[in-house]
């Protein structure tokens, strides 16, 4: 994982500590998490964390096009060989 990538997730952390309760709450709560990665988008480089957050908003909101388009992009931005090479396959 890159330093930045680290320092990302403690910012996501820091400010979606709540995300897990987003679905409970609807609808004004899912809109501000998709705000709050599309902000993280702007400010840092797509990672598939960010696309996978804005991914999960936008099923909550029923924008199942954007979603889908969302987790093709996190797909490509993965690289398998060194992901099972640090599971130690």
């Amino acid at each position: 994982m890159k330093t930045t990538d680290k320092g990302l997730i403690m910012k996501v952390i820091t400010h979606v500590g709540s995300f897990p309760l987003i679905p409970m709450k609807g609808g004004s709560k899912i809109q501000e998490a998709y705000l709050i990665f599309q902000d993280f988008s702007e400010k840092y480089s797509m990672t598939g964390l960010i696309l996978n957050g804005k991914a999960v908003c936008c099923m909550h909101m029923g924008n199942f096009d954007e979603a889908e388009s969302l987790l093709l992009e996190a797909l490509n931005k993965v690289n398998y060989l060194n992901y099972l090479q640090d599971c130690g396959y």
